[in-house]
């Protein structure tokens, strides 16, 4: 990794800045870099304070959600983020959290580059999402969109450049991103090899682009197929993914295409509790990206506006499940991302909330994008 410079408030204000510790308080102790929760991240060690009442003096003083608590120096913030996005499995798989929003957007543009490999690319999407990140988006995709890909780890790379237009950038951008997917990605050598990840770009590139120009290679790849699928065993399996993809995938991301086009372009408040069961997920056509888009947009409207609406969505989750049933699948999940959420965006739960949620929560560890991994505060 190279020497990392601190960052220049007046070059990248942060989007949703962190909230740092009032003058005087006790600070969060350092992670002792050990293995301690899956994937090798290192574990975050319960705070000597306060015993009881959780971190409400660490709300902003605005009473607004925030990004992050900010409790990561910045040489310990370098360590996490470069084992995450450079570390492959041994970095974990969930976005550490506790970290100078602006301190990301510094770390990526010290140290990730237009040529890295798709694997940090992917990282940085992950990155970017949770801590809200615009501001490195150009100079990781402009270089990346001009051309062609010429072998596998470029496109890829080209690929999770075009979701982070499809994410972050305006209408204009997104769709030069979805005409330089269907003029180069479709028709390139490694299309139906990455078929998930074109498919996934498809879905966040939306409500630009398509699937046609896709469905199309992939219509005409069966076709070149079908008829040598009795030549060898190879064949037959190269036949079985292909037309598996025309029968199966290409439909459900016109399904997971339409549920984003019905909640995207509106208020938050006018969609909310269809947003609330994207995230959960409930009774909807949903998957791991919607999951997030869900809460990004759910997030932005509590710190911008107000949580309250947000609080009462996801406590009608909650309060719909009997007590006797709280450690009952499909309840644990929605039980625990409701419970979560509603911390996270610094609302506070009911005793029979808190209830149910430590009956849930014993089954199920925190994972949910609506979450700070703070110690527990019930």
């Amino acid at each position: 990794m190279s020497g990392f410079q601190p960052p220049k408030p007046p070059n990248i204000p942060p989007v949703a800045p962190g909230f740092s510790p009032p003058p005087g308080a006790p600070g969060l102790p350092s992670a002792p870099g050990t293995p301690g929760i899956p994937g090798g991240m290192p574990p975050i060690q319960p705070p000597k304070f306060p015993p009881k009442g959780g971190f409400a003096g660490f709300k902003d003083p605005s009473g607004k959600p925030r990004i992050t608590l900010v409790r990561y120096s910045q040489s310990e913030a370098n360590e996490l983020l470069d084992a995450f996005v450079f570390g492959g499995d041994y970095g974990g798989f969930r976005v550490p959290r506790g970290i100078e929003p602006a301190h990301v957007s510094e770390f990526i543009r010290e140290n990730v580059k237009p040529t890295s490999g798709p694997s940090a690319y992917s990282r940085v999407l992950d990155l970017i999402r949770f801590y809200e990140r615009p501001d490195v988006v150009p100079e990781l995709t402009t270089p990346n969109l001009l051309r062609p890909p010429t072998d596998g780890k470029e496109f890829q790379r080209q690929a999770y450049a075009c979701q982070m237009v499809g994410d972050f950038l305006d209408a204009a951008a997104a769709a030069k991103a979805a005409d330089h997917f269907d003029r180069f990605l479709v028709k390139s050598t490694w299309a139906i090899d990455y078929a998930n990840l074109m498919l996934s770009t498809l879905l966040v590139l939306t409500p630009h682009g398509g699937t046609d120009a896709f469905a199309a290679r992939v219509r005409t790849e069966v076709a070149r197929l079908e008829p040598r699928q009795a030549d060898s065993e190879k064949s037959m399996m190269a036949f079985d993914k292909v037309e598996a993809i025309e029968r199966n995938d290409i439909p459900r991301t016109k399904r997971l295409i339409a549920a984003k086009q019905k909640l995207a372009g509106k208020p938050v408040p006018e969609v909310l509790p269809d947003l609330v069961k994207t995230y959960l997920p409930k009774d909807t056509v949903s998957d791991a990206y919607l999951q997030v888009w869900a809460a990004r947009r759910i997030r932005a409207d509590a710190i911008a506006a107000s949580p309250n609406h947000a609080h009462a969505a996801f406590a009608k989750h909650i309060d719909e499940v009997p007590h006797e049933e709280a450690g009952n699948p499909p309840h644990i999940a929605r039980i625990c991302a409701s419970a979560r959420a509603t911390v996270y965006l610094a609302g506070e739960l009911t005793d029979p909330r808190i209830e149910k949620y430590k009956v849930a929560r014993e089954k199920q560890p925190p994972v949910e994008f609506l979450w700070d991994d703070l110690p527990e505060q019930y």
